[in-house]
C-alpha cells in the first residue's frame, strides 16, 4: 500500500499531510497485523488481501477525518474479525 493509493482514496491531491498519512498507514498496517495475523494479510503470491486492504483504506480515512488519529472503522473490525484465526475479546 502506497502513499499515492492511500490519497488517491482519501481525494488528498497536495503533500501539506504526507507525513501524516504515511504515519495512518504505517499504524492501520500493523493494527491489521495485530488483528488478523500477520501471515493472514497476504495472499500467497505475496499480495496484500483486497478485504484486508479495503479495510485499511477504511481505517485510514477514518482516522484522517478526525485528524487526531483515534478513530477506526467499525467496518474494518468486522472484516479482521471474519478471517482472523485467533479469538477475538
Amino acid at each position: 500500500m502506497t502513499l499515492n493509493e492511500v490519497k488517491e482514496a482519501l481525494s488528498v491531491d497536495f503533500t501539506d499531510h504526507d507525513v501524516y498519512i504515511q504515519s495512518l498507514i504505517d499504524y492501520a498496517i500493523a493494527r491489521a497485523k495485530v488483528m488478523v495475523g500477520t501471515t493472514d494479510i497476504y495472499n500467497l503470491d505475496g499480495e496484500m488481501r483486497a478485504d484486508v486492504r479495503q479495510a485499511i483504506i477504511q481505517d485510514i480515512t477514518s482516522m484522517y477525518q478526525a485528524r487526531d488519529g483515534s478513530a477506526t472503522s467499525l467496518g474494518s473490525t468486522i472484516i479482521y474479525r471474519s478471517i482472523s484465526q485467533r479469538p477475538m475479546f
